[in-house]
């Protein structure tokens, strides 16, 4: 009836009464209306985590109707109210495992997910997810790399490795190489290890003695257009203070003889204006004062050279006097105190050998030492090189050679003026024993000196490139012809004149004493 069919509207689908719906069916049964239905009707509720679905179908009357349902959310969909509603999708960077949620759970740090996701995915090697929630892994980029999937940070590549992009972990810089930072993205950063450097042919090299090596250092970079400064970006083999290369040969490394003469760095690097090999010598018109240059106007040399002439004549003469003069001889005290003179001498000499040796003295020897250099005719000591104009080792060399010569000479032109004044002539001694006994005392008071200076030319000094350099004069290079075999030839020839022969007439006076007396 239509008043039924009202009833059954009124009541509706979902929440009818058992005992109506019973009593409709059995009037329906009964076909008391062969047209009466039901009207699908939207529930009010659907719980957390439900949503309501719709479906269609044809009912036994052969109407179209919906039939509502409440059903769980979806694993990756999520429903918050208690509406009627449908599940909305687990935005980026959250999911739902499991159905039947009310909200998605975000991802934690070193996984992702994108919209929908029922499970949060890890990110895969060289990708990291720094934070919760994220709807993408980032890509670590090169010089950077993770050690497994999931990584929530990435690592640098530590030194001696380096990753591109396309490398799928950080690879090992070839034997011998090194990086001079972490995150090195590329092969061609790689560099000589501290302690080596890489030479001309593309090999590293154990940094020669005398020179330190910066990581990364390649003598592509000295010879490059930055020659004159060196730059940590750019780093090429640096010498030590105290030794000395040239330009022509920046890695052939000489020792120098003066301490502080050479200050390492760039080659031919010296202190105090000084030039040549191993920061021996001074410009022309200068003079060397220690480590450091100075002008010869200011200096004084040709009369200090002078001064020294003459009182080196003064000394010779007094010495000749005083060791021949028969009241002196007759003197024990006199004589004791003469003979004291010249071993006092001898022992001035033997300080001034200490002072050429490869030393460092401290005071109070580092004052005194060199101001025995006069007695062994240190030419430097005597401002020579001003007297010349420039330095000139050979030149100071032959000075040394023929000093004893001009001492016996200087012996025999006083005792002859003596001998020709007849108030002194008892100071004269003017004969062959006299002469001989000056010239024997003066030899063997000066013979350190003068057997030292013999050796001149043999007494050379070995460098970390094998090379050898004369001691006296470090800017003469031994054993390569030139200067050097000429300073040979005459110390061979100082040997005979000097120790050799007087050594040997000292023996045959000794074994002949008796028939000689």
């Amino acid at each position: 009836t239509a008043a039924g069919q009202q009833k059954v509207s009124d009541v509706g689908y979902f929440p009818i009464n058992a005992n109506l719906k019973a009593k409709m069916a059995q009037r329906i049964a009964e076909k008391g209306n062969a047209q009466a239905d039901y009207i699908p009707v939207q529930p009010e509720v659907c719980w957390n985590g439900t949503e309501l679905m719709e479906e269609d179908y044809v009912n036994q009357f052969g109407n179209p109707k919906v039939r509502y349902s409440c059903s769980p959310c979806s694993p990756g969909y999520f429903k918050q109210l208690n509406t009627p509603t449908k599940c909305r999708t687990c935005r980026a960077g959250t999911a739902t495992s499991l159905p039947g949620q009310s909200a998605c759970t975000f991802c934690s740090p070193g996984s992702f997910a994108v919209d929908g996701s029922s499970n949060c995915t890890l990110c895969p090697g060289n990708f990291v997810a720094p934070s919760p929630g994220a709807g993408a892994c980032n890509d670590c980029g090169a010089g950077y790399h993770t050690t497994e999937a999931g990584s929530s940070a990435c690592l640098r590549c530590g030194l001696g490795r380096y990753r591109a992009v396309a490398d799928a972990a950080c690879e090992a810089c070839p034997s011998g190489l090194t990086t001079k930072f972490m995150a090195a993205d590329a092969q061609s950063d790689c560099v000589c290890a501290a302690g080596t450097f890489r030479n001309l042919f593309g090999n590293c090299e154990a940094c020669p003695v005398g020179m330190t090596c910066p990581v990364g250092s390649d003598m592509a970079n000295f010879y490059g257009s930055n020659t004159t400064s060196f730059s940590v970006d750019t780093p090429y083999p640096q010498l030590l203070p105290g030794y000395y290369s040239t330009l022509a040969e920046p890695l052939s490394v000489y020792k120098c003889l003066k301490e502080g003469a050479c200050t390492g760095g760039d080659p031919e690097s010296c202190a105090g204006g000084l030039v040549d090999l191993v920061c021996t010598q001074c410009p022309p018109g200068e003079e060397r004062n220690g480590t450091t240059c100075t002008s010869c106007k200011d200096s004084g040399g040709f009369f200090l050279s002078l001064f020294a002439l003459l009182a080196g004549m003064l000394c010779v003469s007094f010495v000749h006097v005083m060791t021949n003069w028969p009241l002196v001889k007759g003197n024990r005290a006199v004589m004791t105190a003469v003979y004291f003179g010249g071993m006092g001498a001898t022992v001035v000499l033997t300080f001034g050998v200490y002072g050429t040796l490869d030393a460092v003295w401290g005071p109070p020897m580092s004052s005194f030492l060199p101001v025995f250099g006069i007695l062994q005719l240190d030419m430097d000591f005597l401002s020579f090189s001003c007297v010349l104009g420039q330095k000139s080792f050979i030149a100071e060399y032959m000075v040394k050679l023929f000093a004893f010569p001009a001492m016996g000479a200087v012996v025999l032109c006083v005792s002859f003026v003596l001998n020709k004044i007849q108030y002194v002539r008892r100071f004269a001694s003017f004969n062959g024993p006299a002469l001989l006994n000056t010239l024997g005392f003066l030899m063997s008071a000066l013979f350190v000196s003068v057997s030292l200076m013999s050796l001149e030319g043999f007494r050379c000094k070995t460098n970390p490139n094998g090379k050898a350099i004369l001691q006296a004069f470090g800017a003469m290079v031994c054993w390569e012809g030139g200067d050097h075999s000429i300073l040979v030839t005459m110390s061979v020839f100082a040997l005979l004149l000097y120790p050799i022969s007087y050594l040997t007439l000292i023996g045959v006076a000794s074994f002949a004493f008796g028939p000689l007396s």
